[in-house]
């Protein structure tokens, strides 16, 4: 998940991965945003699960390029391209979430793109052997 956004010094304003937004949810969200901070507090922060690790600063209410890779074993937050923290675990199925759940001020997003996981383009591959059961010579082979 990709997004240019620009926050507001509000509570709960978000943009990410949710199940919901019920606080026993346990391991339901991968947000960047604000939570109840201060109003006087300038900060955005990448929002884990409680049970994976506390809030993290990563910039100001300025308007900045955000992305949230969600992989098999691995959450990734960026800031302008830049990995700011990254978190072990295994995500339950979620969807892509944006609130301004408390105003006034409106959480201005002005870009936001989903892809899917980007391949590694490295790697090995070893072909599946088939056994004919007696040996045999190879013939012409087309792709």
């Amino acid at each position: 998940l990709e997004f240019t956004a620009t926050f507001v010094a509000q509570q709960f304003h978000y943009v990410g991965f949710s199940v919901g937004f019920d606080d026993t949810l346990g391991d339901g969200w991968f947000l960047i945003g604000r939570g109840n901070q201060d109003a006087a507090d300038n900060r955005v922060f990448a929002r884990p699960p409680r049970s994976l690790g506390s809030d993290v600063s990563i910039g100001t209410l300025t308007n900045q390029q955000y992305r949230i890779d969600l992989f098999k074993t691995i959450i990734k937050f960026f800031v302008n391209g830049t990995e700011i923290k990254n978190i072990t675990t295994n995500p339950v199925p979620m969807h892509v979430i944006v609130s301004d759940y408390f105003g006034p001020g409106s959480l201005t997003v002005d870009s936001l793109q989903i892809s899917q996981y980007k391949y590694s383009t490295e790697g090995n591959y070893t072909s599946k052997v088939f056994d004919m059961g007696r040996v045999v010579s190879w013939g012409a082979f087309e792709w």
